[in-house]
């Protein structure tokens, strides 16, 4: 969904000085202009269209919220939810075109242990491991730092690997393989707690332009499984999903895996999560949300980069939809979610680009530095707190 459209709305410059070491604070800004109040309290008036989603949603959500609710109330008490936060800026687009500095990514971090957050979600392309240009093996070094700075905080690391184009020329689906069974055991050489071997699986087959049969994802999984621990015995494994892989979710199911895991982006299929969670838990398996936010209903102009995520407007619809997951998981005993769009937590925009333009991760960098979060943050906090 999101990674579909990811690698070409990127522009690839950026506003000089990403890659500079910063002094501001990750608890005090440094900037003198900046309020004493950081956040921001009220959302604007929403034009018609926006007033429309939220509308929408809120009326798709309602009886799922109130049944959730009902589950909550009737169950014996299931256990605390771990909840977690995507580094988005970890994610290949992202720090392939931006570079990040190690200063910069270890704000962020500290920024989302400041949400709450008890493990911080990332996911890098194979990129910094499988070139050898300068540029990228610094970011592999970022990342290396960033794990370890991450374990400090004493909170847990997740990461989620996934292809980008540029990473290498996949001619047929070995080309792929044969490079992440080279890559992941660098990878987990950082023990990670968690190390997700592929979700998504048909976004990656779409990024390389291949038909992967879930029986080759099957037996994907089974080798990737098996470097990791070698690697790194402690790191607990898994693999994920979008609503309509199905067929390759139940390859899995009886495999060694600790966690299966869902992506939700839209409140339309809730009926097959569901199912793909009672199976899960019948094979022993647990589940939780790797990635969730809410996504544009089909029909409205996506091309309008007012109704992009990352808008203002849509701030309200991107707390519901934070509350209505953590209603969902606990409903039905998932052990944890993890928003994905996380740039929302420390700025919208009022017009513009949303998340896939660079004057919003300007925006958002500069925020994370300058210590100013948004009401979504202090929304999550509450979630949190209250897990």
């Amino acid at each position: 969904m999101k990674k579909l459209i990811l690698a070409f709305l990127i522009v690839a410059l950026w506003a000089a000085g990403c890659n500079s070491p910063t002094q501001v604070s990750t608890q005090t800004s440094a900037t003198e202009n900046t309020p004493t109040s950081n956040t921001i309290q009220t959302s604007p008036a929403m034009p018609s269209s926006e007033g429309q989603y939220l509308s929408t949603l809120q009326n798709d959500l309602d009886p799922l919220i109130k049944n959730w609710q009902s589950i909550i109330v009737n169950q014996p008490s299931s256990p605390r939810l771990s909840y977690s936060a995507n580094l988005v800026f970890i994610s290949g687009v992202y720090l392939s075109q931006f570079h990040f500095s190690l200063d910069t990514l270890e704000k962020y971090a500290y920024a989302l242990k400041e949400a709450g957050v008890s493990r911080i979600d990332m996911n890098p392309s194979l990129g910094p491991w499988l070139k050898t240009d300068p540029q990228s093996e610094a970011d592999r070094a970022h990342i290396d730092s960033l794990v370890s700075y991450i374990h400090s905080l004493g909170l847990q690391v997740v990461i989620n690997p996934e292809f980008m184009p540029g990473d290498l020329t996949v001619n047929q689906f070995s080309d792929y393989e044969n490079a992440v069974l080279q890559v992941y055991p660098e990878i987990a050489k950082d023990h990670p707690d968690i190390l997700i071997l592929v979700h998504e699986p048909s976004t990656m087959a779409s990024r390389m332009n291949l038909t992967i049969s879930p029986a080759q994802w099957r037996q994907f999984v089974i080798d990737t499984s098996k470097v990791v621990k070698e690697a790194s015995p402690s790191t607990q494994i898994g693999a994920g999903v979008l609503y309509y892989e199905m067929p390759t979710f139940r390859q899995w199911l009886d495999l060694s895996l600790d966690y299966l895991t869902l992506d939700i982006y839209d409140p339309s299929h809730f009926d097959i999560y569901i199912q793909m969670i009672q199976l899960a838990q019948q094979h022993g398996k647990s589940v939780y949300v790797e990635e969730t936010w809410d996504s544009l209903y089909p029909g409205q102009d996506k091309t309008d980069p007012e109704n992009l995520t990352g808008a203002l407007a849509y701030q309200q619809a991107d707390q519901l939809w934070l509350q209505a997951i953590n209603l969902f998981a606990k409903a039905y005993r998932l052990t944890a979610i993890t928003p994905f769009w996380s740039f929302t937590f420390f700025s919208y925009l009022q017009t513009g680009q949303g998340v896939f333009g660079s004057p919003y991760i300007t925006q958002v960098r500069d925020a994370i530095l300058q210590g100013r979060t948004t009401r979504t943050f202090s929304d999550y906090q509450q979630i949190v707190n209250g897990g």
